[in-house]
């Protein structure tokens, strides 16, 4: 064999020789054949399949050394109407190589200037021997590269006195002479300046890191999608400082609260502004319109912004970063960036991505089951036979012992008396998610594109529960000329929910007894004919019938509450150079939704078409439709002053208007079963339709400059005006101005070692705030029919008892920040902290009026609050190996609010009071403190007052329980790499709020919670005692038998307190009595708790297949991953319910809990394909 290919060498060089020595007496002259033009257009390809493309489509044949490795290195060609010898000049001198033209037909390929050409290969690492994947290698001067694979290897030609250029992200370019060298190992050092990291800021302007005067904080697409999320914001819990994130248990159906230090208007919402790709949309906080089918949750409009299109999220912190935002970014700006299609490799890339979880029902409460349905720990009624009868008729669950001895049942059949742990449980199912994506992209010298289609699916944790969603996003760019460059951007959106949670909190009032068999409910919700309920339950209690029965059975099963949503996002931008130093960006933006909500009841029982007054079912059409369109031009001009100085100014003006309607048309009974259309109406009166419409303008100009000086000390300067539709017109227009600087200490002098990089920063903003609501400043009034004495009509009106605000201005906000970044020990431990106090002055407030001006209230500028907060993020490259590594990051955030003022002479404010839960804003204490009936108690003991029953007694006044809102809150995530391999840990935590859990107290007065036990009998602590014919209770010492006729009873119970009298409680109450009379009601202190909680969040565990086996397959890349979230609760302090269990995500909703939906946990795969 070797003989063979000796042999074949010998006679290639002797061919070569002859074609030179032939081509040099012969003084061939090529010029007339080299008129031949050719266009080329290829990407990443090698130079032998690039001449023998040129073959073909010319007459020419190419002749070279086989030691010249032209197979190697792949090179990107993009000519048009060129010669050979043009082209052959443009690809092989960059590469050390020549050619000559020896005839018509033929050339030659040689090395330049008698060097050899020849095969490169090396390994690239980080300073610690960790191999570097995706490294940039390329030939200095040429368009021949490559990247580093897996183990941090590449391969590639060049010339012999060539060199070579390396480069990747975080790391200093470094270019290595290749000196006749055939092996070249590279250790690429850290860019500890962070010269290369950029962040997208106010405005979509992107800039150095290192040169704001504030603090930001970025995530990542592969932080956001490691774990498969179904949502961003639950994507994002836990992995920003300074963001607060909470989701509802409704999954991706419901919402997600959203708060970045604290609360800054008492009226206003607290939710940031949504920019994506530089528009603004339109979000919102969600939460329960009320009780019963169609009064669902409805998500928020991020929940529909497909998480895997994004590339990154950037919040910008406080009117500090948000300044030029204006006033709708008061609360800070989420910067959400899509993915673009650009990339370093030109050509076309697909990837397809799938995952699926299965969600399981979790943290559900914790029952006893150890006594049934009841008030007394006997049966009181009894069959013929003599066997107890379960009527199911009482609420509470102090009844008789499950000792598993035969009942008969409301039914009628017979069954064991037992307790059943899951019926609670069995109401509800697990459920899914699914997601499947394709995406392509592509790029060239002057333009790129990606277009991804993804398809979602959501079985949730109801029968008929669900959600379907398809999105499609597209994004391209193309550059026109050398001065201008054209960018769009849209995103398409189409939602199908059905039957989403509602609000089922009547459930935690009449909770499931701890006997009943769920499978019974299910059989019994309809009837033979299809109507609601057999004969049989209806004897139950209609507690249990209208609470479980009704919601959780035949609204999930047979009707139907339904929603299309369609929303379109787009945007428009085009980028000129004026000159040199000078550009505008024009930027045109839209967003558009469209929903279409349908409620379909179905006849409860049979009704006669003729019957006006016997309306059964329900038919509800409601159109939501509304737009927001953005218009924005910004100018630019970055300059170099000279050596030291550089300065870049922007200037601009944005136009956002908004304009929504709604409408309703509904049924009053469905004069034909089950037949759901405007037509098929029963009632005789005329059901008008209903609804109402409204908009809103924005205006602003604004602009902003920095001045840089030697790379180290940068001043930031914004200034920015707003105009409002929603003040009054004298008032509309206010100004707000900010400033900045940023020093880098470790660029400026010489610091130990050890300190890699120092950055302090300090910042001052003013922000404005306008009213809460589109129409909060006009004057309005209402107007109905009023029916004379005749029966004829005549119309009135009525107006607000609140008078007009007609002078009311904008709020101000008041942000001064500073801040430090560090990086330390060859850059292994990185620390970002940050200080922050903010101050609003102005707010609206109500205040009183005189009675006899018809009014009760009128809302004045007037009142302050104050956050104060410490912000920290903390990086460690705790592990450095060949094959292992481990990284941590660390965020934590600490804050502080205050009510400073509300109007003079107001010494409190309620915000809310949800079903008797008060929250109220008091000066010198923090927003939204909780206020609730605190249990009676004597002033000299401090034992507890009891009433002439000997039960619990409650203050009449309301007294302050704790703030509503956490002090601490963050996360905690871990990644750690094994070759192909990574782990990734993510926990979240919450310390210091409290909330309203009316589940728990209700539970306790119900006695179905295990904290109900206490009391039930003498093994549990109960009192022996009997009624006497009085009705009172007469305790019996151990042992003791009470009088003939007379029942021992060992439930009693003695509260530790005073009577009114004065003199020690001795008076023995039943446990039912006892539980019921403290927890068996409203706004009462025992509903308060701590909201504490660690939870492990996520777990995802990524495999990534070697790239010799993903060469093989005609693949790039596949990974592999499994993922879990909302895994375990390593501590909370609320029981029985999870921490997110709120009826919304609003600053009371989020903190108030009256409906116990179970959680789930979410365990599954996906699998992501690039080609």
């Amino acid at each position: 064999m070797k003989k063979k290919q000796a042999i074949k060498k010998i006679l290639l060089l002797m061919k070569l020789t002859t074609f030179l020595i032939c081509g040099a007496l012969m003084q061939v002259s090529a010029k007339s054949y080299s008129q031949v033009k050719l266009s080329l257009n290829y990407s990443d390809v090698s130079l032998n399949s690039l001449l023998d493309s040129i073959e073909k489509k010319s007459d020419y044949t190419f002749v070279y050394n086989n030691k010249l490795t032209l197979n190697t290195s792949k090179i990107d060609v993009r000519v048009k109407e060129k010669t050979v010898p043009e082209i052959l000049s443009r690809v092989l001198l960059p590469m050390g190589l020549d050619f000559k033209i020896m005839s018509d037909k033929m050339i030659v390929i040689l090395s330049a200037d008698g060097e050899q050409a020849f095969k490169v290969s090396g390994k690239v690492t980080d300073k610690n021997g960790m191999p570097l994947i995706g490294v940039t290698v390329k030939v200095d001067g040429a368009a021949v590269g490559t990247t580093t694979d897996a183990q941090g290897a590449y391969t590639l030609a060049a010339s012999e006195k060539g060199a070579l250029i390396f480069s990747f992200i975080g790391y200093l370019p470094q270019r290595v002479p290749v000196e006749n060298r055939p092996h070249i190992d590279v250790v690429l050092q850290e860019d500890t300046k962070g010269l290369n990291e950029v962040v997208v800021t106010a405005m979509g302007i992107t800039r150095q890191k290192r040169s704001l005067t504030y603090a930001v904080s970025e995530v990542k697409a592969a932080e956001i999608m490691h774990a498969g999320a179904d949502n961003i914001g639950s994507a994002l819990v836990g992995k920003l400082p300074g963001v607060d994130l909470v989701g509802m248990t409704g999954g991706p159906m419901n919402g997600t609260r959203i708060n970045i230090r604290g609360i800054n208007s008492i009226d206003g919402n607290s939710r940031p502004l949504i920019v994506l790709d530089g528009i603004p949309i339109t979000d919102n906080d969600d939460s329960f319109a009320g009780r019963g089918g169609g009064n669902n949750a409805k998500g928020s409009l991020l929940n529909y912004i497909n998480p895997d299109d994004i590339e990154t999220i950037t919040v910008l912190k406080g009117a500090n970063a948000a300044a030029l935002y204006g006033s709708q970014a008061l609360n800070g700006v989420l910067v959400i960036t899509t993915k673009k299609g650009k990339s370093d490799k030109k050509g076309l890339g697909v990837e397809v991505y799938s995952d699926y979880t299965y969600n399981q029902r979790a943290f559900m409460p914790e029952y006893q089951n150890e006594f049934g349905s009841g008030t007394t720990p006997y049966f009181t009624t009894f069959a013929a036979d003599g066997t107890p009868i379960y009527t199911g008729t009482s609420t509470l669950n102090f009844g008789p012992k499950l000792d598993g001895r035969t009942v008969q049942w409301w039914d009628g059949q017979k069954r064991p008396w037992v307790g059943q742990p899951d019926n609670f449980k069995d109401i509800f199912q697990d459920g899914y998610t699914n997601s499947n994506r394709v995406s392509v992209n592509g790029s060239n010298d002057k333009s790129f594109f990606r277009l991804s289609f993804t398809n979602f699916n959501y079985g949730g944790f109801m029968p008929n529960m669900k959600q379907g969603r398809n999105s499609l996003s597209f994004a391209s760019g193309y550059q026109v000329s050398s001065r201008i460059k054209v960018d769009v951007q849209l995103m398409y959106n189409n939602i199908n929910n059905t039957n989403p949670p509602q609000r089922i909190d009547r459930a935690s009032n009449y909770p499931m007894p701890r006997n009943e068999i769920t499978s019974l409910f299910e059989s019994n919700y309809k009837n033979a004919l299809g109507y609601y309920m057999t004969d049989s339950i209806r004897k139950i209690s209609s507690n249990f019938r209208d609470n479980i029965l009704r919601p959780l059975f035949w609204d999930q099963l047979e009707n139907r509450y339904t929603s299309n949503q369609q929303q379109i996002l787009g945007s428009v931008t085009a980028t000129i150079e004026l000159a040199k130093p000078l550009s505008l960006r024009l930027r045109y933006g839209t967003n558009r939704y469209f929903n279409l909500n349908e409620t379909r009841e179905k006849w409860l029982q049979a009704s006669d078409p003729t019957n006006a007054t016997d309306l059964q079912g329900n038919y509800v059409r409601t159109l939501d439709n509304s737009y927001r369109n953005y218009m924005e031009a910004l100018l630019t001009y970055n300059k170099s002053l000279s050596k030291d100085f550089k300065l870049s100014l922007t200037a601009g003006a944005s136009g956002d208007d908004s304009y929504g309607y709604v409408n309703t048309a509904y049924v009053r009974g469905l004069r034909f079963r089950d037949i759901f259309s405007l037509n098929n109406n029963k009632a005789v009166d005329n059901n008008a339709p209903r609804g109402s419409d409204g908009g809103e303008r924005y205006m602003a100009l604004f602009g902003s400059g920095q001045l840089g000086f030697r790379d180290w000390l940068f001043l930031d300067v914004t200034g920015r005006n707003d105009w409002s539709s929603k003040l009054p017109v004298q008032n509309r227009s206010y100004f707000y101005p900010s400033v900045g600087l940023s020093y880098i200490l470790s660029e400026a002098v010489k610091l130990p070692e050890v300190i890699n990089y120092m950055k302090f920063r300090g910042s001052y903003a003013q922000v404005g705030n306008t009213v809460p609501s589109r129409y909060f400043a006009n004057e309005g009034y209402t107007y109905s029919n009023y029916q004379r004495a005749d029966g004829t009509f005549a119309v009135k009106s009525s107006i607000a008892t609140s008078v007009p605000p007609l002078d009311i201005r904008a709020e101000k906000n008041y942000s001064l920040e500073f801040g430090m970044e560090a990086a330390f020990i060859d850059n292994r431990l990185k620390l970002d902290l940050t200080y922050y106090s903010n101050k609003g002055v102005d707010l609206i407030n109500a205040v009183n009026v005189t009675p006899s001006s018809g009014a009760s209230t009128i809302r004045i500028n007037s009142g302050s609050i104050s956050n104060k907060g410490i912000e920290i993020q903390l990086k460690g490259d705790i592990i450095r190996g060949k094959d292992f590594g481990w990284q941590a990051t660390l965020n934590g955030t600490q804050i502080k609010r205050k009510v400073l003022s509300l109007a003079d002479g107001i010494k409190e404010r309620v915000i809310g009071n949800p079903f008797s839960a008060v929250f109220k804003a008091v000066p010198g204490d923090a927003p939204y403190d909780i206020y609730m009936n605190k249990i009676a108690r004597d002033e000299k003991t401090g034992k507890p007052l009891v009433d002439a029953n000997g039960l619990w007694k409650f203050e009449g006044t309301l007294s302050n329980m704790g703030n509503a809102l956490p002090k601490w809150y963050g996360g905690f995530i871990n990644d750690f790499n094994y070759k192909n391999f990574l782990l990734t840990i993510a926990i979240d935590y919450r310390y210091g709020g409290k909330i309203v859990s009316y589940s728990n107290t209700l539970m306790n007065g119900a006695g179905v919670s295990k904290e109900s036990l206490y009391g039930r009998d003498t093994e549990h602590g109960g009192i022996s005692f009997y009624t006497n014919d009085a009705g009172k209770n007469i305790r019996l010492a151990n042992g003791e038998q009470p009088p003939a006729g007379k029942v021992l009873r060992t439930d009693g119970m003695l509260i530790d307190g005073i009577k009114p009298d004065g003199t020690p409680n001795d008076m023995i109450v039943s446990a039912a009595n006892y539980y019921n009379s403290r927890y068996g009601g409203f706004a009462t202190e025992d509903a308060v708790f701590d909201n504490n909680y660690i939870r492990l969040g996520e777990i995802s565990l990524a495999y990534r297949l070697p790239n010799n086996i993903c060469q093989r397959l005609s693949v790039q890349n596949i990974t592999f991953s499994l993922i879990a979230r909302n895994v375990a609760f390593l501590y909370k302090s609320l029981p029985n319910v999870t921490p997110n269990s709120g009826l919304g995500t609003d600053a009371i909703n989020s903190n108030f809990e009256y409906s116990a939906f179970p959680s789930v946990r979410n365990l599954g795969g996906s699998v992501k394909v690039n080609f």
